[in-house]
């Protein structure tokens, strides 16, 4: 799942999380499309380790403090903040 941008301040962006990161891991269960990533982060706890590849380098980021995950049509939310997602 590809990160189009990240709000400053965030729980993601305070994590690492960038534009055009790809997202394939929610705390290691594997996701394909952006409802795996939505129920995944629903089921989440307050602190999420993301498997991400960045310049064809896959790595670990983990949130802290991230609130109940809401979703909407190709965006989603980490405290408040759009995470806008393709």
């Amino acid at each position: 799942m590809l990160v189009a941008s990240v709000d400053a301040d965030s729980a993601a962006s305070k994590g690492g999380l960038k534009a055009r990161d790809v997202i394939t891991a929610v705390d290691v269960r594997r996701i394909s499309n952006p409802q795996d990533f939505s129920r995944e982060m629903c089921s989440a706890g307050s602190t999420v380790t993301l498997t991400i590849v960045r310049e064809k380098q896959e790595r670990e980021l983990r949130l802290e403090d991230v609130a109940r995950w809401q979703t909407g049509q190709r965006r989603e939310r980490i405290n408040g903040s759009e995470v806008n997602v393709l």
